[in-house]
């Protein structure tokens, strides 16, 4: 069995995305200026991707995936974003994450680098966890409003269900079992 784990690591000057199998490092390679931080990893076959936030030469934060350490954007810069999850399915890759619009982070995921947001910009919202059922998308996430209470959700193709209302919480992982 082969053991992968993603993560970051400060190198003395900035952090660093990478990625471990089996106790041994790989760095992805640098494509930004700043800092990157890998937040997901999953592996089918011979390939592995790697979800992640790197900092662009203006200082923003953009979403991003590595496929065998050739990187996606799947933002251009102009917004922070962040990616947070990624499922692979066949030929189709989804990542979930966020984008601001200047004032909010927008919930969104991903699929084939075509974003499908799922959340208004009102408020604070992003994906932690995303899983694919057949054509079905869940998304876990968070919402934050102004008095920094957090609420913990989940969509399946868009459609919302709160998991708590009023009461400071936070969910990090979806998994969907089919009969």
């Amino acid at each position: 069995n082969d053991i992968y784990v993603a993560g970051y690591e400060y190198d003395g000057t900035k952090y660093v995305a990478k990625y471990w199998k089996n106790g041994v490092a790989t760095i992805l390679p640098v494509t930004v200026v700043g800092d990157s931080y890998a937040n997901d990893i999953v592996v089918v076959g011979n390939d592995v991707y790697v979800t992640a936030i790197g900092t662009n030469a203006s200082g923003i934060l953009v979403a991003k995936y590595w496929k065998n350490g050739v990187v996606v954007n799947l933002t251009d810069g102009s917004n922070f974003a962040g990616a947070s999850a990624i499922v692979v399915k066949g030929s189709d890759v989804y990542v979930g994450g966020r984008e601001s619009n200047g004032s909010n982070y927008i919930a969104k995921y991903w699929k084939n680098g075509t974003a499908v947001s799922v959340s208004d910009g009102s408020k604070n919202t992003y994906v932690t966890s995303i899983a694919v059922v057949g054509s079905d998308v869940y998304l876990s996430g968070i919402e934050t409003d102004a008095t920094a209470i957090s609420i913990s959700k989940f969509w399946k193709n868009g459609v919302l269900t709160n998991l708590t209302n009023n009461t400071t919480s936070q969910v990090y992982s979806i998994f969907v079992t089919s009969n």
